[in-house]
């Protein structure tokens, strides 16, 4: 994507050392990078080694798949970063939504579901119009998301939801507040 060049030539115009990586080979960044390494960003010895061979003083993701592995990374090199746990919490919907909860920091009405059922179910209790998105956000928090109106929304809404993460099938059904 345009943007992580953009990113890249910034840092190296204010004089940083940039090690990218990325699982295509032929990623764009690498073209900016000074050194650039095909490795997955979730693949956390991976990086690991990368981050041990150059000797590197922090990390930056740039999208939502290498929070978890920056986040692992940096404690494990004593670098600044956030916390595994935070970023467990920031990258799943649910995980989130369930901290401000417990937090009691006020929040539309929500409910964690699996299948159409308890979808259904959801919606009738919180209220029609709700929103139905899945409750992972790794890749990005817009996958996914679309409203039911009516009744007759919930399936639709429920499938496509459903269709983002093949390894995670819980569904965030909350009110709609427009």
């Amino acid at each position: 994507p345009v943007y992580s060049v953009d990113l890249i030539r910034s840092v190296t115009e204010a004089g940083i050392e940039v090690v990218a990586t990325d699982q295509n080979e032929s990623a764009p960044g690498f073209e900016v990078a000074d050194h650039a390494e095909a490795v997955d960003i979730t693949d956390y010895e991976g990086i690991l080694s990368v981050a041990n061979e150059y000797g590197v003083d922090g990390g930056i993701p740039i999208n939502d798949y290498g929070v978890q592995t920056a986040a692992e990374i940096a404690e494990e090199l004593s670098l600044a970063g956030i916390d595994p746990t935070v970023a467990a919490t920031c990258t799943d919907k649910a995980e989130m939504r369930n901290s401000w909860e417990r937090q009691g920091i006020p929040q539309p009405d929500y409910q964690i579901v699996t299948t159409l059922d308890e979808t259904r179910e959801a919606a009738l209790q919180i209220g029609l119009p709700v929103v139905l998105k899945p409750a992972s956000s790794v890749g990005g928090g817009s996958r996914g998301v679309s409203i039911a109106d009516t009744e007759g929304d919930v399936k639709d809404a429920f499938e496509f939801a459903d269709s983002v993460y093949e390894d995670d099938n819980r569904i965030l059904v909350e009110d709609c507040v427009k």
